[in-house]
């Protein structure tokens, strides 16, 4: 994440990124569709960098995004309910399950479907029950 903040938290994209780097963003996202291995980078990417055009949209897809590949960083990194309270911070578990609750719960309290949004809610409900 360091070559992004470095990148992102810059005087061009202080308030929000430019859409060259939002494209670069969205990128990164598609890539660790085939190369698992991205999935927490390029998650976090989308959480911290890519929420806004600079316009003051807000750009769900990227959201979305953001929640389905934390969710797929939680196999990636091996999280599961048997490792030890070390185990887990050390594999950014909290994280991967956290922000995908997060991101989850955020996208169904707002989407404009009730069914979708029900669904989604569920969705972070579902990864809160797993850490009880």
């Amino acid at each position: 994440i360091e070559y992004f903040e470095s990148k992102y938290y810059n005087a061009e994209n202080k308030w929000s990124l430019s859409d060259e780097h939002l494209q670069e963003a969205v990128n990164l996202g598609q890539a660790a569709l085939s190369e698992p291995s991205l999935a927490l980078a390029a998650a976090q990417v989308l959480y911290l960098f890519a929420w806004f055009r600079r316009t003051g949209e807000i750009i769900r897809e990227n959201i979305l995004a953001a929640a389905q590949l934390f969710e797929r960083s939680i196999a990636v990194g091996g999280c599961d309910n048997g490792l030890t309270s070390d185990g887990w911070i050390e594999r950014a578990c909290d994280i991967r399950f956290g922000q995908a609750a997060i991101l989850y719960n955020w996208l169904g309290e707002t989407d404009k479907d009730p069914g979708q949004g029900e669904v989604l809610r569920g969705r972070a409900y579902d990864f809160l029950q797993y850490l009880k």
